[in-house]
Order: structure tokens, then sequence, then C-alpha cells
């Protein structure tokens, strides 16, 4: 389907579903930024040093995407704009108020503005008018914001500071401004990863350097550690840890099925040491008919379709096989492996896709990093298998195609910077 082609319901649906759930996964990450940014300040570390640390380590993180980034095609004016719209003026703000803010009482002022702010500067800048329910929801949210920030008010909580309160109602039109951005100008995900560190780097590291202050020096390593992590590495990293992790559940679960398959078929239904390999031929055999298929499928429906369907699909099969007789244990086996071995060559190139010029570090990942874990995973299932049965270990796998819901927060690689 040609990328400049107008979506189709269907289409227009699954985005809207896309979005909310990585909506979740934004509240989640924030909440916890949000909670370590007020631990932050009210440690030695000065805001600088915080925002230094975030763009700094996030730089460092993102720097081999450069050098197959496309530079020329960038538009400078407004990469400056989305860079400082998610950068260090929105995270200096949100510090300075974090200061004498609570992180709850943090949370419920800007989450409850940014939506309004939102609102209005599509109207004002991408000439946009929206449907009246999403007034009505902006309108909901921010009474609510008033009453909360109310309550804080009225008793002896966290809200004690009118300045406070400003700079974080400012670090909400901020975000605003990169969200409104982003979308008008069509900013992909690797756009962000590269422009986004790599500006406010370039910008605020000479300045911390020269001229602001900064107590680094007397900050504990586990203070830094823990900042420049989360500040700098979780959102960086989040798609190949995604991918890294449904590969793992994938290769766990066809590491218990290979290792303690047979021990469980000749447990359950008594039969034979040479029936129960001929049963585990079965649900190899189907794994590599799968890893076959996986390919021209993934060309012909796209990667991410094939990881849905491969990893999230098989979950009712993988649930009903603990509970199935010797009939359908050999079926489903047969289709768990065909359906499961299938994501495989669809994650590896849509990796490849989201690192281009890096085969040799997705190769790793993915053929040394996610094989040896699911190595280690099958011997800690054996150690488990040991204290409670290899029943409960069948069940206890079942439910790792759940992971396959992480899919979601996986990037479209079709969007590009304008």
């Amino acid at each position: 389907m040609d990328a400049n082609a107008e979506p189709t319901r269907d289409d227009a649906r699954a985005q809207r579903l896309w979005g909310v759930l990585a909506g979740l996964l934004v509240v989640l990450t924030w909440s916890g930024w949000i909670t370590l940014s007020r631990q932050g300040v009210g440690s030695v570390l000065t805001i600088y040093d915080l925002a230094m640390l975030r763009f700094g380590t996030a730089a460092l993180v993102t720097a081999p995407l450069w050098p197959t980034y496309h530079w020329r095609r960038v538009r400078w004016g407004r990469a400056l704009i989305v860079a400082l719209g998610c950068g260090f003026p929105y995270v200096l703000l949100s510090f300075a108020g974090l200061r004498t803010i609570g992180a709850a009482s943090a949370g419920v002022i800007v989450n409850g503005s940014l939506p309004l702010s939102s609102a209005l500067l599509a109207v004002v800048f991408c000439k946009r008018r929206p449907r009246p329910a999403v007034w009505l929801t902006c309108v909901v949210v921010l009474a609510a914001d008033v009453l909360m920030m109310g309550g804080g008010l009225s008793g002896t909580g966290a809200l004690t500071s009118v300045g406070g309160v400003a700079c974080l109602l400012l670090a909400a039109v901020v975000l605003a401004t990169y969200m409104v951005a982003m979308e008008a100008w069509r900013f992909g995900v690797r756009d962000v990863l590269v422009l986004v560190p790599l500006i406010n780097g370039a910008l605020l590291i000479p300045v911390w350097w020269l001229l602001l202050p900064s107590r680094l020096s007397e900050a504990t390593l586990s203070q830094i550690a823990l900042q420049a992590g989360y500040q700098g590495i979780v959102v960086s990293v989040l798609a190949l840890v995604v991918l890294t992790i449904l590969t793992f559940s994938k290769n766990i679960y066809t590491a218990s099925i290979a290792s303690y398959y047979t021990f469980y078929l000749i447990e359950r239904f008594d039969v034979s040491v040479q029936v129960s390999q001929y049963l585990l031929f079965v649900f190899l055999g189907a794994a590599a008919l799968g890893t076959v298929l996986g390919g021209p499928i993934g060309d012909r429906f796209g990667a991410k379709f094939v990881i849905w369907f491969s990893i999230l699909g098989v979950l009712p099969f993988t649930l009903a096989l603990p509970f199935v007789n010797l009939f359908w244990t050999i079926v489903l086996s047969g289709v768990i492996g065909l359906i499961l071995a299938s994501a495989f060559p669809a994650i590896v190139v849509f990796a490849q896709e989201l690192v281009p010029g890096r085969v040799g570090m997705i190769a790793g990942i993915f053929f040394g990093l996610a094989f040896g874990f699911g190595g280690i995973g099958a011997a800690v299932l054996g150690v488990v298998a040991d204290h409670t049965g290899i029943d409960y270990v069948f069940w206890l796998c079942s439910f790792l195609p759940l992971l396959g819901l992480l899919t979601v927060f996986l990037p479209d690689m079709k969007g590009r910077a304008g």
C-alpha cells in the first residue's frame, strides 16, 4: 500500500487502538520519570546536572544511529522546534516546578493542562477544528485538575508555591508544542531518537560546562547512575527492548517445549520415549516451516502484522495446551510451532530497519543474547519443574505469549521527518 494513500476505516481504528495503548505506556513511563525527577531535585544534583545527564546519556546511546541518518533531508528549523519542545526547556521547567511541588501534584498539573494546550495549539498553528467531544474532554480533564489542585491548596499538601505551579504549566505548553509539531511535520520515531538528544546535548552541555552551577562531583555514583539511566536510556532504547523481550518470550517458550515436552507427554499421557520423540518432531518441524513461511508473509503484510499475529495470536493455543487430550496436544503443538516461529524473521527485519547499518549488532542481540536467555529460561524452568511438577511449568509457560502485547509500542517505520 502506498504510504501516502488515505487510511482505511480499519487502519484508522488500529491507529486509535495503538495510540491509546501507547498513551498508557507514556503515562507509566512519565509517572516513573516524574517520581525519580522529584527524587533527583531533592538530591545534591542541580536541575542543570539532571538535564545534562538526561540528554548527554541519550546522545551517547543513540550515537550508533547517526552515520546512517538522512541528514540532508533534515529541516533544521522544524527539527529545532521539535527537539526543544521535549528537550531541556521542558525538562528544566519541570525540574524547577518539582523543587516545591510533589510528584503526584505535579502530575495532576501537567497532565490536566496538556490536553487543552495541545488542542489550542492545533487550532492556532495547524488550523484544525477538534470535534466537540474533544473540547468536552479537555474541559472535564481541566475541571478535575482544578479540583485536585484546590484540594492540595486547601490542605497541607505539596502545592505551596505559585512559582512551581507556573513552571509546570509552562512545561505543559512546551510539551504540547512538541506533540503538535511532531504530528504536523510527520516526524518519525527514528527522527526523534536521533535529533532530540543530539540537538539538546549540543546546546545544553557546553553552556552547562561553562556557565551553569553544578554539584555533579558531590553526588554519589548511585545517584548519577540512577538519573542517567532513567532520564537518558529508558526512552531511547525502548523499541529495541520491546523487540528483545518479544524474541525472548518466543525463545523461552520454544526452549521449554524442546527441553521438557517429552517428559510432559510421558508423565501426562504415559507414552513411550520413542513416541514422545516423534511428537516432539511435530512441534520442531512445524517451527522450521513457520520460520520459512514468516519471511514471505512479512513481505506481503508487513513485519509488524506478522509479529502481532505470530506472538499474540498463538496465545489461545498455548493456554489450551495444558488442558487437552493427547490428540489435541499433538494438533496444538504443531499449530503453536508454526505460528510462533513465523515471528522471528519479522522481528529481525524490523530491528534491522530500526537500526540500519548495524547488522552485526542486531544479529548479536537476536541470535546471541535472546537465544542465550531462552536457554537460561529453560534451565530456570527446570528448577521450577523439580519443585512444582512439569504440568505446572507448562501451564506457566502458556502465559508467555502475553508479552506479545508489547508489540503495540513498536514504532511505525513509515514515519519520516518532513
